[in-house]
């Protein structure tokens, strides 16, 4: 483990160690984690909590917060968030007040996000219309603190896989704090309302235990933004023509 791995993952920098030259292992010491913390941290990952087991204030200290902290990028892969994104008010309050590490001006919040169905048929306008006043609700974010950009991609029902390669659509659940993620069982309405559902919440990192899955959440974010390209371009040509 190097200096910058060490300060990224909250070790003091003098713990860099030594590496063994036979074996190849770097030994490290963890003053500024102690033991304790370590086993906090293990037994939260792939926590499943039944509902009224987790407060709001609690998913937002033990999760989400010390992931923000670090994060000067927030992406979140929802399907469903554009339908909830206005009842989790609470989440992008807290993530406004909370500093980005890189910069004064505040973090980059990127939702992928499925676009919103007709309620009716033949009711395009009305569903365009929602989607301008969820984009409107978060512009009002903009600015302060913690963000400084707060953008929306919605995706037509086709990016998000079929059901017949459900493995591939990875619940489409996920917070990525720059190198690492928060996949939660649920969307932003069990965010909005812990208590009122049970839910699994589980860690990963780049280049952890787990790197493979992290690497199936970035490939999936990759092609949702690749989608999210095509779709701005067909609208400008809609809008031009």
């Amino acid at each position: 483990m190097g200096t910058d791995q060490a300060r990224e993952f909250g070790f003091s920098p003098s713990s860099d160690g030594r590496t063994d030259g036979a074996s190849g292992i770097c030994i490290s010491s963890y003053r500024g984690v102690t033991p304790k913390q370590l086993r906090e941290m293990e037994e939260l990952n792939s926590r499943y909590y039944r509902a009224d087991q987790l407060s709001r204030d609690d998913l937002w200290n033990h999760y989400i917060k010390p992931l923000v902290i670090r994060a000067s990028n927030v992406v979140l892969i929802d399907k469903y968030a554009g339908e909830n994104l206005q009842d989790c008010a609470y989440l992008w309050e807290r993530i406004g007040e909370t500093p980005s590490p890189k910069s004064n001006c505040g973090r980059t919040i990127q939702i992928l996000t499925r676009a919103l169905l007709n309620k009716k048929k033949g009711d395009q306008e009305g569903a365009e219309r929602k989607m301008r006043g969820v984009e409107d609700f978060a512009k009002n974010y903009e600015g302060t603190t913690g963000i400084a950009t707060f953008n929306l991609s919605w995706l037509p029902q086709e990016a998000w896989g079929t059901k017949q390669k459900e493995e591939e659509r990875h619940h489409d659940r996920h917070f990525r704090f720059d190198k690492r993620t928060l996949s939660i069982s649920s969307g932003l309405d069990y965010v909005a309302n812990p208590g009122g559902m049970d839910g699994q919440l589980t860690y990963r990192c780049e280049g952890d235990r787990h790197s493979t899955d992290f690497k199936n959440i970035l490939d999936k974010e990759t092609i949702l933004l690749a989608a999210a390209g095509n779709r701005s371009q067909a609208q400008s040509r809609r809008r031009r023509s």
